[in-house]
């Protein structure tokens, strides 16, 4: 993270705004929901929208392998 300039910091403080607004809205809290905010947070750190789209492809590829089909709760809440 350090050598690409990515700012971990600012990706933590989006990630949980995003979830709190999340949690707040009463909408489903899905694995669509969670990769957005992933994408958003990722970006709000200094990656490219490529670069966050790519990572969260992966890590989807990776949960769906380990037989994950949806998130249980929805962080810091």
């Amino acid at each position: 993270m350090r050598k690409r300039g990515w700012d971990h910091q600012a990706m933590t403080n989006k990630q949980r705004e995003l979830f709190n607004n999340l949690a707040a809205s009463g909408k489903p809290n899905t694995l669509a929901a969670h990769s957005r905010i992933a994408r958003k947070a990722l970006e709000a750190g200094g990656a490219s929208p490529k670069e966050a789209s790519a990572i969260v492809s992966e890590s989807l590829h990776n949960l769906r392998k380990q037989g994950v089909r949806g998130p249980d709760h929805i962080p810091w809440n």
